[in-house]
């Protein structure tokens, strides 16, 4: 039988080869942390991991309308303020919350004359408005010439304060995809409800709904 003999100058490239090639199948990438998780079709992004106490004394001011072309959409404002309004009051019994979109400023003012720690301040990133409900889809361009078939999405932040310092101390933003097909009244339970829970569910340890 032959026997195959490796020069020894070839011994050690070839035995740092194997090393390598072995390392390079069994050794996984060191895991970066990221706050990042999807859920469905929503995804939640925090800068941040820590969670609240349900004592927690937070001040919910209304949702801030920031797309560009300032446009109102009052339907989506309140939808998106009564789910996050909703959720953060089952996590935290003790939420104060505003009447109306107040400057940071004059929203610290209140939260202090409420006794609360956290404020918590929500604002409406972007909405994309598509064909996606069985009515939109049955009207077809001819009724939305502006529109095509996709899914509807929206996303949001929301911004934790600390009250006694004005600190700056989370950001949470928010991407949500409503369903192909889905009917009118799932729509708002698509875009918000569930992404809005998820994201109080994190921050509280809890299930929320």
């Amino acid at each position: 039988m032959k026997v195959s003999v490796v020069p020894s100058r070839l011994f050690l490239p070839l035995l740092l080869l194997c090393l390598f090639t072995t390392a390079c199948s069994t050794i996984k990438p060191p895991r970066i942390l990221d706050q990042t998780i999807w859920v469905n079709n929503h995804k939640v992004h925090r800068n941040a991991d820590w969670l609240l106490s349900p004592a927690t004394r937070l001040y919910l001011n209304k949702p801030q309308y920031l797309l560009p072309d300032s446009q109102p959409l009052p339907r989506t404002m309140a939808r998106f303020y009564h789910d996050l309004r909703t959720s953060m009051a089952m996590a935290f019994p003790g939420l104060h919350q505003s009447t109306q979109a107040l400057s940071l400023e004059t929203a610290f003012s209140e939260a202090r004359l409420n006794g609360c720690e956290l404020l918590v301040v929500p604002r409406l990133i972007s909405k994309d408005d598509q064909l996606n409900t069985y009515q939109e889809l049955s009207e077809g361009t001819m009724l939305h010439p502006d529109k095509r078939i996709a899914r509807d999405s929206v996303m949001f932040q929301v911004i934790i304060y600390d009250v006694r310092s004005e600190r700056l101390i989370d950001v949470a933003t928010i991407k949500s995809k409503a369903r192909f097909f889905s009917k009118s009244n799932s729509h708002a339970l698509d875009l918000f409800t569930q992404a809005v829970n998820q994201y109080v569910k994190r921050l509280s340890g809890g299930y929320t709904g």
